[in-house]
């Protein structure tokens, strides 16, 4: 009995110690190998094969996020697409230059009214038009893409026109003149118009400026940061300046008696000047940003055409007491010889450069403060075009006086100039 008990002990060991080794493989941790399943013994060793788990392939790359949009976020907190200023234009310009055509003197000179003589005073002429005048600025754009790489914009502008007007009428006290310089002679002279005890007179004079252009450009950014925008500008530049000079002279010769006057005659003359600029334009726009405080700074260069046209024309008239009257198409300044219109067309160039500091009130209106230069490099002016070198006995031939003796003047000569346009502006700007 004791040796069957020690028997079944045995046999119960040994199947437990097969069972728990064979539990024992079984809970190995998955690593992804073959794992070996040992059989009952007598059998041959085989693996077993497990599956072997993979990973998920990893998702599609996603695109790049597009660029954001440039904004100055203390200033608007959002990107703006549409912008539209008004400004308030204070600006001088180059003046022009007119010869002495009005002076007074003293009767008792070699030549009364005539440059040079020692009573001589100029009434009219010198420096004009170089004064302060106002205008106004429009401007306005357009970004077509959100994150401003590429937009339009347009300028328009006028100055306000500047005139300086001369009037003096006198019965012969003061002496009034017309003064020029004989090229027969080779000395200055002067026409009377009020002469003590001969004849009275008046002089009526009046000359007049004016400014307007424009500018359309396509707009596509170069760079840009957290607080700062550099813009490069392509397009097209239009200005126009035209310049006039226009004067007057009535003279009253004889007495004035139960009849009336026994002579009177009216001259006139007329000088006009107009330049056109057309040409291509390249720029650069930088913006800065600090808080609600911004600077713009806008730099242009134009190279084109200059269209440059001069207009010259004169009459004068007489009427007498017995009741004769005429007219010919000839001034005193403005003659055969040189009555007609002239122009030509030169190369030019323009730059213009703008600093303006701005100021956000809120996020669509802003308040602007700036400084503006504008430069043309030819264009006509009025003054340039007179010519004051006469030969009295053409107009005497004209009359019928007598012929004409010397050379022709005055006469037309190509004379351009440079000109400038510089001042502040102050405006109020609405972005959207």
């Amino acid at each position: 009995m004791r040796h069957v008990l020690l028997g079944c002990v045995i046999v119960l060991l040994a199947r437990s110690g097969a069972a728990f080794a064979q539990t024992g493989n079984s809970s190995a941790p998955p690593g992804g190998d073959k794992q070996i399943v040992r059989p009952a013994e007598g059998l041959p060793t085989q693996p077993v094969p497990v599956a072997v788990p993979f990973n998920d392939p990893p998702p599609p790359s996603s695109p790049p996020p597009p660029p954001q949009p440039w904004f100055d976020t203390d200033i608007d907190g959002f990107a703006t697409r549409f912008w539209l200023s008004a400004d308030y234009l204070l600006w001088w310009t180059k003046g022009d230059r007119l010869p002495a055509l009005a002076t007074t003197g003293s009767p008792t000179d070699a030549m009364p009214g005539a440059l040079g003589q020692p009573g001589t005073q100029v009434l009219f002429g010198g420096n004009i038009n170089d004064e302060v005048r106002s205008g106004g600025r429009f401007r306005g754009g357009y970004w077509f893409t959100r994150d401003q790489t590429f937009g339009m914009d347009g300028t328009f502008f006028f100055l306000g026109s500047q005139s300086v007007d001369f009037g003096d009428i006198s019965q012969g006290i003061p002496l009034l003149a017309r003064p020029y310089y004989n090229v027969n002679s080779h000395r200055e002279a002067a026409f009377p118009v009020a002469f003590p005890g001969q004849q009275s007179g008046s002089i009526i004079g009046a000359a007049s400026s004016h400014l307007w252009g424009g500018d359309t450009n396509l707009r596509g950014m170069l760079c840009r940061g957290p607080s700062y925008q550099v813009s490069l500008l392509g397009g097209f530049r239009f200005l126009n300046l035209s310049d006039s000079l226009r004067m007057k002279e009535v003279d009253t010769f004889g007495s004035s008696g139960a009849n009336g006057p026994a002579l009177w005659t009216t001259v006139a003359d007329h000088f006009h000047t107009s330049n056109q600029f057309y040409g291509g334009q390249i720029g650069t726009d930088v913006i800065w940003s600090r808080g609600r405080f911004f600077v713009d700074i806008l730099g242009k260069l134009s190279l084109g055409t200059s269209v440059e046209r001069t207009n010259i024309n004169g009459w004068s008239s007489y009427a007498t007491s017995g009741g004769q009257s005429g007219r010919i198409d000839a001034g005193q300044l403005a003659l055969p010889s040189n009555i007609g219109s002239y122009g030509q067309s030169k190369f030019a160039v323009v730059p213009e450069i703008g600093v303006n500091l701005g100021y956000a009130l809120t996020r669509h209106i802003r308040l602007t403060f700036g400084y503006t230069f504008l430069y043309w490099s030819s264009v006509f002016r009025v003054g340039d075009q007179i010519d004051r070198n006469l030969n009295p006995t053409e107009f005497n031939a004209l009359v019928g006086n007598g012929s004409m003796t010397g050379p022709p003047r005055p006469n037309f000569t190509f004379k351009d100039t440079d000109f400038w346009a510089q001042g502040v502006n102050f405006g109020l700007q609405f972005r959207y």
